[in-house]
């Protein structure tokens, strides 16, 4: 049966059915950027049966104890048109755990809507079990794919599964039955049938990851997916290496604020899609630019032309007994941070405080904001440095989605 025409998408996200080359009907979201399609990128949500979570984004809930911010405004900034699936896998819809079939419609997808825009690449993503589909996803067609991002992965199926029987991860997924979905999912037990779970894992593809940019981002507190460094991210990312591979690692070690939170559980959910995103957009060249608006001329050293000079202002919250470990930080900011500052255009740069917030001013002067943006986005340095400042501030909760300062808005200006 011949798979669905692809309907009209207009900008924003959009809800659609289509038939795969199989007759099944399979649901996506699909954010369209109203720039011109630089990329597309599939990005899995471990909750396959809830894409909008993707998108969206959610507060503490059913799914989650931390906050997952959206990725649809980070995504259209960049130029990236985002595929977000809904699971279904060979028997349990919601958890597909690298089902094929839910692969190669997903990749089918993605390519057609690569070939029907402007679009140069293809990059996927995913957190916990969407990681581990991304990452198979990339295994099986690592020349055609730019880049991949992997939050806090499954990369060995057998082990997770055997992790999770045996008492050894977090006990609500012992109690809500987690090893025996995987069963019923997979067909049996690794033992009964170890190539299906071989298929279904990232270590099965180190060669072919190899071939393809990896960022692996991982926590050593992890207690959902754990033993991260001696079964799954890191372990992966060894792996790519002595293939001659080039793998970014990110370790992060965030906990909650809440001390009735489970910090396992939390730091598996730390996950930036934003960063990760802007990251992958970055791997490819089809980064669309965008004109710059507002302030001053100054000129293209590239072209002669004239073009405006850009002035950002953003606020975020700070208690007030964090802030003389933040002045602190800021008296003597790392050389590289200040140095990746200077290469991605940003100048006149200045962050002042009252009360409980900071406020910060810079101004941009460079060609091509967004590739710059995702250039400092994706510094291993920089994101070192935002590990380290992270923590004291506290994010405004009106802030829009994708944001951790909150974009301020200019009402005047005197040239």
């Amino acid at each position: 049966m011949a798979t669905s025409e692809l309907p009209e998408f207009l900008p924003g996200i959009n809800s659609v059915s289509i038939r795969d080359s199989a007759g099944v009907e399979r649901e996506y979201l699909i954010s369209v950027p109203s720039a011109p399609v630089g990329s597309v990128s599939i990005v899995f949500h471990p909750f396959g049966s809830n894409p909008e979570l993707v998108l969206y984004g959610e507060g503490p809930g059913d799914y989650l104890i931390s906050t997952l911010d959206g990725i649809g405004r980070s995504a259209d900034a960049l130029g990236v048109l985002v595929v977000a699936p809904r699971a279904r896998g060979r028997l349990v819809d919601g958890v597909s755990l690298a089902w094929q079939s839910h692969l190669d419609a997903a990749w089918d997808l993605a390519t057609r809507l690569r070939d029907a825009t402007s679009a140069t690449h293809i990059t996927t993503g995913g957190l916990s079990m969407g990681g581990l589909e991304a990452l198979v996803l990339a295994g099986q067609h690592p020349d055609e794919l730019a880049a991949v991002w992997a939050v806090n992965p499954i990369v060995d199926l057998a082990a997770w599964h055997d992790d999770i029987a045996q008492h050894r991860t977090s006990s609500n997924l012992w109690t809500m039955g987690a090893h025996e979905t995987i069963e019923e999912e997979v067909g049996g037990t690794p033992d009964r049938d170890p190539h299906q779970y071989r298929v279904r894992s990232a270590s099965t593809y180190l060669k072919e990851l190899s071939r393809t940019d990896v960022r692996l981002t991982w926590s050593p507190a992890d207690t959902i997916i754990p033993e991260q460094a001696t079964k799954h991210a890191h372990k992966l990312a060894d792996g790519i290496r002595a293939h001659g591979g080039r793998v970014e690692e990110v370790i992060v070690t965030h906990s909650p604020r809440n001390p009735l939170l489970e910090t396992g559980r939390f730091a598996h959910e730390s996950c930036d899609l934003w960063g990760n995103i802007a990251w992958a957009a970055a791997r490819g060249r089809g980064i669309p630019s965008k004109p710059l608006r507002r302030g001053g001329e100054t000129t293209s050293a590239a072209t002669g032309e004239a073009r405006q000079r850009r002035r950002l202002a953003s606020v975020i919250g700070l208690p007030p007994e964090n802030l003389q470990e933040y002045t602190r930080l800021h008296a003597d900011v790392w050389p590289s941070v200040l140095e990746r500052l200077n290469a991605s255009h940003i100048t006149n740069y200045s962050i002042f405080s009252h009360a409980d917030l900071l406020f910060a001013y810079m101004e941009y002067d460079g060609d091509d904001f967004d590739s710059d943006m995702a250039a400092m986005a994706a510094d291993p340095i920089t994101q070192e440095w935002w590990a380290v400042c992270g923590p004291l501030q506290r994010p405004i909760e009106d802030r829009a989605a994708g944001e951790w300062w909150k974009t301020l808005p200019e009402i005047f200006h005197l040239q």
